[in-house]
């Protein structure tokens, strides 16, 4: 070969080893952006699973105080026997789903919830472990009920090195309207049923109270027993649960006596006929009310005098 060909190859090396250069370094790193696309890509699907989680279980709490609450007032209705504590059945069914320790409510507690995003998480690659540490159900006023969680997930992706740890305490409310009320029906010997309504206007004077006794709805008070102390069949609001709450938790209506005469039931005649009170043992003495349509009504000095009818009373 001579010079002339030497030249050629050297020019030829030249322009090829360039070429050569810029694929290898091109391949190199369009397969770095790949494994970082990849990476990122997983470490988006990671964050919106662990958001997901989050986001979720105040719905899994709402869910499982709802049925808690139902549970345990068609376990009163059905049996006619008061719970022994409400607000730890209350949270025995919202957290295992069990009452008494016999399985009830399985897959709506929030340890199976728990399970199921374990679950999931596995599926999708990731260690997850998420742990309920406390639950808590108390009255929050006359017609809600509070139900709080603190509950803890720990979920780490081993391609994307990434570990995520968060603690949640959410609070969310259950209302107990449209429940029945399970001491009317305890009170009763389950003859007469009576749903919580809440009155949706205020109850003032003679025509207030008529209107009330017509509509059978609630009112809060401050003495009256809350809904916890009526599944427990108690007619007072108990110290242990107002200690829970600044607000008011009490319940009351007015029984309406005709009805109970109605349907066989023996009455307490001249007493109020404010359902705690009623209900209680030491029924407190009651005063037909002048120009009200139910005769039998009878209502105590306090009571008429905070409904605004305490100039109606009969002598």
């Amino acid at each position: 070969m001579g010079m002339r060909g030497f030249l050629y190859s050297v020019i030829l090396l030249l322009l090829t080893v360039p070429v050569v250069f810029f694929a290898a370094n091109y391949f190199a790193v369009a397969s770095s952006m790949d494994a970082e696309t990849a990476i990122g890509l997983r470490g988006n699907e990671f964050a919106s699973f662990v958001n997901s989680v989050s986001s979720d279980l105040p719905r899994a709490l709402t869910i499982s105080g709802s049925n808690a609450l139902a549970a345990t007032v068609s376990r009163v209705t059905a049996n006619g026997s008061p719970l022994d504590d409400a607000k730890a059945r209350l949270e025995e069914l919202a957290l295992n789903g069990t009452l008494y320790g016999a399985p009830l409510l399985l897959n709506s507690s929030l340890s199976h919830w728990a399970q199921r995003v374990q679950q999931i998480g596995y599926s999708r690659g990731f260690e997850t472990l998420v742990t309920i540490e406390s639950i808590d159900a108390r009255p929050l006023d006359s017609f809600h009920l509070a139900f709080s969680v603190n509950a803890s997930v720990n979920a780490t992706d081993r391609v994307a090195q990434m570990t995520v740890h968060r603690r949640h305490s959410p609070t969310i409310l259950v209302s107990i309207q449209g429940f029945e009320d399970p001491l009317y029906l305890m009170k009763t010997n389950g003859i007469v049923h009576r749903t919580v309504v809440e009155a949706n206007r205020t109850v003032s004077g003679v025509s207030g109270i008529d209107w009330a006794v017509a509509n059978k709805v609630y009112m809060g008070a401050s003495d009256g027993a809350s809904f916890l102390d009526r599944l427990e069949n108690s007619t007072q609001a108990s110290q242990k649960y107002r200690a829970l709450s600044s607000q008011d938790i009490g319940l009351e209506t007015f029984v309406n006596v005709q009805e109970l005469l109605d349907n066989g039931l023996e009455i307490k005649q001249n007493k109020t006929d404010v359902d705690h009170l009623y209900f209680n043992e030491t029924t407190p003495a009651g005063y037909a009310l002048n120009g009200s349509q139910y005769p039998l009504f009878r209502i105590d000095a306090g009571h008429a005098a905070l409904y605004g009818a305490n100039g109606s009373l009969a002598g």
